[in-house]
């Protein structure tokens, strides 16, 4: 499980690849998240009928290791009670990533759905003042992100030995070190997974990249760099129709740069005590996270 927008998908894909590992074909059923309803309209897939969760492991043979990845588990205050009464000893794997960060991604990923229209200082702001919240209910971008709690959840219920918490930073820094770690976690030899080298669930699908990088650009960045986008995919299309890597530098200096300024210094403002509280629960002294470096 791990924060969403955190890299779950991509360690999901990569523990599939594992000999001896066997995961959920559904990476998120979600069936640990009392809070979350069978009938909501966004979700992929839920379920809380047993018999059904239980099909999703009809293929088990002899793994020692078998799991799936609801990133809701997290954040679901029922959750690590649902997973202890069924698992007791179940090993809980967690990825944090910056808060901001996160929630720029997860705003990213809503303006790309059309979930979006605002600027992401005012998304933030109603997202967060809202009063039905809620796991497809609302966007959560700003409460997915208040980590303190829902890590220390599952550090007093499984206890520190079963629980493994995992940097995103770190992570996609040396994501082999990372998977060995995770790997030994679950008392597994090393091993490279034969995917290790892709991306899954990136900021934007590249089969959509040029008829959103405008609208993106405009809402999260203003008009200036929307027409410098407009301006640089006309002059891509207009040369050749193999990948530019005009198209890929404009895409990692719009979206994968950091939040805009407004939005970030108000998430800031929120984050600060808990990412402190944070690193106390996890006994570190820093983070990788440029806007709480002490």
């Amino acid at each position: 499980m791990g924060a969403a927008r955190s890299g779950t998908t991509s360690l999901y894909e990569y523990l599939g690849s594992v000999p001896g590992v066997y995961i959920s074909p559904i990476k998120e059923p979600h069936y640990f998240a009392p809070s979350i309803s069978e009938n909501n309209r966004i979700a992929k897939f839920v379920t809380h009928d047993k018999n059904q969760y239980l099909s999703l492991y009809k293929d088990v043979k002899n793994q020692p290791a078998i799991g799936e990845a609801s990133a809701s588990y997290l954040w679901d205050v029922g959750s690590h009670k649902a997973i202890h009464e069924v698992v007791p000893d179940a090993r809980i794997i967690i990825i944090l990533r910056d808060p901001i960060q996160r929630a720029f991604s997860h705003y990213l990923m809503s303006i790309r759905q059309r979930q979006e229209t605002l600027p992401f200082y005012d998304a933030m702001e109603k997202d967060y003042k809202r009063s039905d919240k809620g796991y497809f209910v609302s966007h959560l971008y700003v409460d997915l992100g208040l980590y303190s709690e829902q890590v220390r959840r599952y550090l007093d219920t499984f206890g520190p030995d079963h629980v493994k918490i995992l940097i995103f930073e770190e992570f996609i820094k040396d994501t082999q070190v990372a998977v060995n770690d995770v790997l030994g976690f679950l008392g597994l030899e090393p091993y490279v997974p034969s995917n290790i080298r892709a991306v899954y669930d990136p900021y934007l699908n590249p089969t959509t990249r040029t008829t959103m990088i405008s609208r993106l650009s405009k809402i999260a960045f203003g008009s200036r760099t929307a027409t410098r986008a407009r301006h640089i995919l006309k002059s891509a299309r207009g040369t050749t129709r193999k990948k530019d890597n005009r198209v890929d530098k404009l895409l990692e200096a719009t979206y994968k740069s950091a939040a805009p300024e407004d939005g970030s210094i108000y998430l800031q403002k929120i984050y600060q005590a808990d990412v402190a509280k944070l690193k106390s629960i996890l006994g570190r002294s820093s983070v990788p996270w440029p806007n709480f470096m002490d």
